[in-house]
């Protein structure tokens, strides 16, 4: 996938969480979170905090079908697929033969921490703002 879409949509994710913030001007950081919606089911999350409040919008799911696939729900079609495939190679290089249904509290923690780390050197590479 090429770096510049994905990039251009990224921030226009920030921006639009951003606009849900209360107070104008307020520095908007957005972190990723993988959470458990329902039994061997898990959602990527972006997330916006800021004081007293905090924004989600759902980016990539896996269902009992073990693969990760966009949510379709954005606007952000591209950063959608990238997140999907980005985490689809990761659970690859991570499960020794087979994808496992269930995915413990950890390996979450090490996924999300994965694609954020992903996020930073696609931003950072070319001088673009973190």
């Amino acid at each position: 996938m090429e770096r510049g879409p994905i990039v251009h949509e990224y921030f226009r994710l920030r921006d639009h969480l951003n606009r849900a913030n209360r107070t104008s001007n307020q520095k908007t950081e957005i972190k990723f979170e993988i959470d458990q919606t329902d039994l061997f089911e898990y959602r990527l999350y972006a997330v916006s905090s800021g004081q007293n409040e905090m924004h989600k919008i759902a980016l990539a799911e896996r269902g009992q079908n073990r693969i990760w696939e966009r949510t379709g729900n954005t606007k952000f079609q591209i950063f959608e697929e990238f997140c999907a495939h980005f985490l689809n190679d990761l659970e690859i290089d991570h499960a020794s033969l087979r994808r496992p249904r269930y995915l413990s509290n950890n390996i979450l923690k090490i996924l999300a921490e994965k694609f954020m780390k992903k996020i930073e050197m696609l931003l950072l590479n070319k001088n673009y703002e973190p």
